[in-house]
């Protein structure tokens, strides 16, 4: 990537200050509880239809819910849909099928709009399922909350740890990787590449003016505190995802790793650390239960790796990070692998597999949203 593409990406996503004042701008999360249809018409000779439904907003994301047999009353205990960052013009449109595995098509029983999802108000009968020629073909019951969603648009912590020399002394710093090609552009003392550690810079203080604060002094008490930062607001749950981190004097710096906001960075490890030549240490991280994803309900633990090539840490250290974590939380579960052992290979394709779990009920839909190119 030229410094020029990367040093325009960034003026292009930051340099307007001022936050839009377009109320279609302003994202919403909703959750939808899908509850149950009635009056669903006759598709069959004998019996009933096996009616199931398929939500989709602006046509940009969809919901299929679950096959009720044979049955004009169909209730959806599964049916809960949470979406993140919709427009407050966005419109559902939900369609309901009849499954017949014995034709090429469904059989169509009708369908409904809803247009005012952000301040939606359940009909008393429910909404009137529109059948072919304008026909009513039953009514649908469903409840929807909103909430307008957090401002923080790239989610960033950075967090005060204790004694951080202590576990890496000043002699154990990990400077820039000098055989990985995108830390050389990064430090190699060019004139690109002074461009380009500006640039750095610059999206490193937009990115903290809008970092989430934990008390007063910015440190976490308690390993419950902790794990507080990884439950989503909405699904009250532990987001399976992965993190990229790094470690300098005094802070723990992480973000999710693939958030929007570093699409156009060589590296990631050197915006969180500001642009610096050397960190503590860095890589990635993600939670999990304790023994693996098979086991939901066992304890919890943080996965550190070392997986960083803008600064390389040195894997002989990472019995030193596993030490700093649980001196800071104690109680906390801490596993540790060098980015090269299967054991973290393995893990990792556990939770990607639970983050496809976790995509059924909870889906982000940003595309809905025209470009943000400011910052509060």
């Amino acid at each position: 990537m030229s410094s020029y593409t990367l040093a325009a990406g960034l003026v292009q996503t930051i340099v307007t200050t001022s936050p839009p004042s377009d109320d279609y701008r302003i994202g919403y999360d909703i959750v939808i509880n899908f509850i149950s249809a009635e009056g669903l018409p006759k598709m069959d000779i004998i019996g009933y239809g096996d009616p199931y439904f398929e939500a989709k907003i602006d046509d940009k994301v969809r919901f299929i819910s679950s096959i009720q047999s044979n049955t004009s009353t169909p209730n959806w205990d599964d049916g809960e849909w949470i979406v993140r960052n919709i427009p407050r013009t966005a419109k559902l449109v939900i369609r309901l099928y009849d499954k017949d595995d014995e034709k090429v098509t469904d059989d169509y029983f009708g369908q409904f709009e809803i247009t005012d999802l952000i301040d939606y108000q359940s009909p008393p009968n429910g909404h009137t399922i529109i059948g072919p020629l304008g026909l009513c073909h039953g009514q649908f019951r469903l409840s929807i909350q909103s909430s307008k969603t957090s401002d923080c648009i790239y989610p960033t912590w950075k967090v005060q740890l204790r004694q951080i020399q202590t576990f890496f002394h000043s002699q154990f710093y990990q400077s820039w990787n000098r055989h990985h090609k995108p830390a050389q552009t990064i430090f190699n003392d060019s004139l690109r590449s002074i461009a380009i550690q500006t640039t750095i810079k610059m999206a490193h203080r937009a990115l903290y003016r809008r970092t989430l604060k934990n008390n007063q002094s910015g440190r976490l008490k308690t390993v419950d505190d902790l794990w507080k930062l990884f439950v989503d607001e909405l699904t009250k749950q532990i987001k399976p995802c992965i993190y990229t981190y790094i470690i300098d004097d005094n802070t723990w710096r992480f973000s999710e790793t693939g958030a929007g906001f570093f699409i156009d960075f060589a590296s990631k490890h050197a915006l969180l650390a500001n642009a610096s030549e050397h960190v503590c240490y860095a890589g990635e991280f993600h939670p999990r239960p304790k023994f693996g994803w098979e086991n939901l309900t066992d304890e919890w633990a943080l996965v550190f790796d070392n997986g960083s090539g803008t600064y390389a840490p040195n894997s002989n250290l990472l019995s030193n990070l596993k030490e700093l974590f649980i001196f800071n939380f104690p109680g906390l579960n801490v596993l540790v692998y060098d980015h090269k052992d299967p054991h973290l290979k393995k893990s990792i394709e556990q939770l990607k597999l639970a983050q496809e779990r976790y995509k059924n009920s909870f889906t982000t839909i940003n595309q809905l949203l025209p470009p943000l190119q400011s910052f509060k």
